[in-house]
């Protein structure tokens, strides 16, 4: 128990180095379900009631198909640019990448949606006038909002607080903010073994495909171009995820620190176009990639406080000499709900 105290003694407070951001997107939604028309098919193959369903898309609109999927690719530069902390209290930008997140995300992105929902919303009439042609028998005026009520659905937050610590300011009891101060601590140090494990995560998903994508001779090539056609993304989402290291490494991690050196040896100089012509460059590249990721899998955990509250996920990289970098056989399950790593490394036993 006084180990488990120390170690939560040791996370460090990142609330200087890093800011809260949670964003929320939001558009009226296409989907209803028909009810008359879901009995009627669960009628007509004698069916129990409920058991069949019926959704209709009621608008049928591009344009509000080209929103959804610009939703997705800002969530999808959000989560690029920031790291896990709470499911409840949104995600970490380091405060080297603040400035670069609000002005892409709370800035351009922002402008751009609601670009688009006027566009949308200047057509509104028209939509609902297609989708009485397109649905039939299955439109029913009672499903469209006004073109005001329309107009409101769509929303974009994005909203930036400061990271919280474990000083509680409240009136409250001494034992009272010892428990608060206790429960917060098991929470931060769990957020930081996630922000640790997503880091390490990405740098193994990229570099192990690159690894993968290198693979093989000009021999090999010149038999089967297409299998071994070699992606310039390949490459440069490696280098990429090399230059974020050291923004995203805000608690001074060491082993962070390392795998970033290492990785930034491995790709120093590296091209898209010298791997494409090199086998003996390619060779090069691989064993370096596969060497420092041999290396930084050793420290793949906080060596302290998150080692005990880490939950592990299995990520096996069968091409990096069947390294499991993390298992779920790494943890045992203790008295308190948590999860303890015991073992922080094995060799990978599957084929």
């Amino acid at each position: 128990m006084d180990d488990y105290k120390q170690n939560l003694e040791q996370a460090p407070d990142i609330s200087s180095a890093s800011v809260m951001v949670e964003v929320s997107i939001g558009q009226p939604s296409s989907i209803k379900q028909d009810n008359r028309a879901s009995r009627e098919v669960t009628d007509a193959h004698n069916a129990t009631t409920g058991s069949a369903k019926v959704k209709k898309d009621i608008y049928s609109s591009p344009m509000l198909k080209e929103i959804k999927n610009y939703t997705q690719q800002v969530y999808a530069m959000h989560r690029e640019m920031t790291l896990p902390y709470s499911d409840a209290m949104g995600r970490i930008v380091p405060t080297s990448i603040f400035p670069e997140h609000k002005r892409r995300i709370a800035g351009e992105c922002r402008n751009e949606f609601f670009r688009m929902r006027d566009l949308v919303v200047g057509q509104y009439q028209n939509i609902c006038d297609k989708a009485e042609d397109v649905l039939g028998s299955l439109y029913s005026k009672s499903d469209y909002l006004s073109q005001d009520a329309f107009y409101k659905k769509f929303r974009f937050s994005c909203v930036y607080l400061p990271v919280q610590t474990n000083k509680f300011h409240a009136d409250l009891a001494n034992d009272t903010k010892a428990f608060l101060v206790e429960q917060f601590d098991k929470f931060h140090a769990t957020s930081l073994g996630n922000m640790h494990m997503d880091i390490c995560s990405r740098v193994h998903k990229a570099a192990s495909n690159l690894v993968a994508r290198i693979d093989f001779t000009d021999a090999e090539k010149l038999a089967n171009p297409k299998q071994h056609k070699l992606y310039d993304s390949a490459v440069t989402n490696v280098l990429d995820i090399v230059n974020m290291l050291d923004d995203f490494n805000i608690t001074g991690d060491t082993n962070i620190a390392r795998m970033a050196s290492e990785l930034r040896t491995a790709m120093g100089g590296v091209t898209p176009d010298g791997l494409k012509q090199s086998e003996d460059y390619r060779m090069e590249t691989k064993q370096l990639l596969v060497t420092s990721l041999t290396h930084s899998q050793q420290g793949i955990y906080y060596e302290t406080y998150s080692r005990t509250y880490l939950q592990t996920k299995h990520q096996t990289m069968h091409r990096l000499n069947c390294i499991c970098w993390a298992s779920e056989n790494c943890y045992s399950r203790r008295r308190d709900g948590y999860r303890q790593v015991v073992n922080r490394s094995r060799v990978c036993q599957a084929p």
